[in-house]
């Protein structure tokens, strides 16, 4: 019995501990889609869009490291051209705690989307096929879970 109460005092006490920014709904499902931007952007060499949906009937909380939505600070994709990984050759921030700037809110069935830039970060042929693929890899209750991958031909 004392193991038991021991027990409950540990878990409640790190559950108190963890990150206090609440997630209206983790449980959230999101679905994504990356594609060619449709729109010309004369200061990207190959610009890509980034579609996140939240699918469920709940508001979502997100932190947007390691998404598309906060530019190139870390590796969030898996890029293949001609059947090899591309390096990612973008920074790599080292982070604190988040803030509020670190998160985006999605409502009930809203898309988000952002476009940037693949040249940035990657040595890529822009006339050669690529597969892109997103992964979140970021332990951390309130991540943009989705994935996505796409084969994406030549502009």
């Amino acid at each position: 019995m004392k193991k038991q109460w021991m027990c409950l005092i540990a878990s409640l006490f790190i559950a108190g501990c963890k990150d206090k920014t609440p997630n209206t709904d983790i449980d959230s499902k999101f679905e994504c889609a990356i594609a060619y931007a449709s729109t010309s952007f004369p200061d990207m060499n190959y610009p890509v869009e980034f579609r996140f949906t939240n699918l469920s009937d709940s508001s979502a909380r997100v932190l947007i490291w390691h998404t598309p939505f906060e530019g190139w600070w870390s590796k969030f994709l898996l890029v293949e051209q001609n059947g090899k990984r591309l390096d990612y050759l973008g920074p790599m921030a080292k982070r604190s705690a988040a803030d509020e700037d670190d998160y985006v809110t999605f409502l009930p069935k809203e898309t988000k989307a952002t476009t940037i830039d693949l040249a940035q970060v990657y040595e890529i042929d822009v006339e050669a096929p690529l597969k892109i693929t997103y992964q979140n890899n970021l332990v951390h209750p309130d991540k943009l879970e989705a994935y996505c991958s796409v084969n994406i031909m030549s502009r």
